[in-house]
C-alpha cells in the first residue's frame, strides 16, 4: 500500500496501529501495510468497526501484521479480553445473552470471537477484490507470482509486464 493511503490509516486509528513505530524485532507493522491499494476500502471499513467495538467495550487490539498471502489479505493483531457483564453484549447481538453463560473463559471465547470475525470478513472479501484497483477479482497464481487476487484489467498488465493498476 502507498505511504499516502497508509497514513491516512494511521491518522483515522492511531490505536490499531500503534505498532507501526516499533522495531522489527517487536512488530512486522514497522514494514507497513504488505499489499496493493485495491484492498484500501476493506481495511478502513473494518478498522472503522473493530475500533468502533473497541471504544464500546474499552478493549485494546493493535495490529502486528496486516499483508497480502495467498492472494488474500491477512490480519494479525493481538487481543487482551477483559471481563465483561452478558448485558455488554446486547449492543452487538441481540441473541448473545442467550448463549452466553456466566463462565468468563465462556463470555472471553466470544468476546474474541466477534473481533475475530471482523476481521474474517475483510479477509474474506479481500478474495474477490483486486488488489491493485479494488474491482472484483479473482485469485491468479500463473504470471509469475505465488497468488494474487486481480481483475481481468490488472492481471493483463501484470501479465504483459506492467507495473500500474487499472
Amino acid at each position: 500500500m502507498t505511504e499516502e493511503k497508509e497514513n491516512i490509516l494511521y491518522g483515522k486509528y492511531p490505536k490499531l496501529f500503534a505498532q507501526k513505530d516499533l522495531d522489527a524485532r517487536y512488530s512486522a507493522m514497522c514494514w507497513g501495510c504488505q499489499h496493493g491499494d485495491g484492498w484500501f476500502k476493506i481495511l478502513d471499513e473494518m478498522c472503522g468497526k473493530l475500533q468502533h467495538l473497541c471504544n464500546k467495550f474499552n478493549h485494546s487490539i493493535e495490529f502486528t501484521t496486516v499483508k497480502e498471502k495467498f492472494g488474500k489479505l491477512r490480519i494479525y493483531y493481538t487481543n487482551e479480553p477483559i471481563e465483561r457483564t452478558i448485558d455488554d453484549y446486547s449492543v452487538i447481538h441481540d441473541t448473545v445473552k442467550d448463549q452466553i453463560s456466566e463462565d468468563n473463559k465462556k463470555r472471553r471465547l466470544i468476546e474474541y470471537d466477534i473481533f475475530s470475525d471482523v476481521v474474517r470478513c475483510a479477509e474474506i472479501e479481500s478474495g474477490c477484490t483486486c488488489e491493485e484497483c479494488g474491482n472484483m477479482g479473482e485469485a491468479r497464481n500463473d504470471c509469475g507470482w505465488a497468488h494474487q487476487t486481480l481483475c481481468d484489467k490488472c492481471y493483463e498488465q501484470k501479465k504483459d509486464g506492467g507495473e500500474k493498476n487499472g
